[in-house]
């Protein structure tokens, strides 16, 4: 057992137990906010792609963003369980405590950061996704116009044929 110092007369011990747990969840929390410094790294190149209407480069970013996203959630169950069992723990120390909040708070903001990037990218496409309908739609019509005024037939074709046999 590790000694910890103390605001009262007796030194307090931390159970080994809470020491491994601390470390490991310190661990997962960096990797989450390692996979979300990541994704916030290709929000420039997916919003060029998404401005620039430029879909294969928007098809790269975002395979590779679903690649970081399938990490962060493979981590979430257990970061899950490193937080209900690190709340449960009554002999880790002050800092310890201050450590885990400041990495669940950062962690928090960076992910809410990345999620309203995305939320105005998924907006830009809605958008052009509808300026390309109402483009398609006003190119049917024109199509449509464009039958009205073709050439009919005026009389039917020739019903009677003379043919020598």
């Amino acid at each position: 057992m590790t000694r910890e110092p103390s605001t009262n007369s007796r030194p307090r011990t931390i159970d080994p137990t809470t020491q491994g747990l601390y470390a490991r969840l310190c661990r997962v929390l960096d990797r989450q906010r390692e996979l979300l410094d990541q994704l916030a790294e290709m929000s420039p190149c997916q919003q060029a792609a998404v401005e620039g209407e430029d879909p294969e480069s928007l098809i790269r970013v975002l395979s590779s963003r679903q690649e970081l996203i399938d990490e962060l959630t493979g981590l979430e169950p257990e970061v899950v369980t490193l937080r209900r069992e690190w709340a449960q723990r009554a002999d880790a120390d002050e800092v310890q405590r201050r450590a885990v909040a400041e990495r669940f708070d950062a962690t928090a903001l960076l992910a809410a950061r990345v999620t309203s990037a995305d939320t105005r990218y998924l907006e830009e496409l809605k958008r052009q996704r509808e300026r390309l309908a109402g483009d398609l739609a006003a190119i049917t019509r024109g199509q449509s116009a464009n039958r009205a005024y073709e050439a009919k037939p005026s009389a039917p074709g020739a019903r009677f044929q003379d043919h020598e046999i």
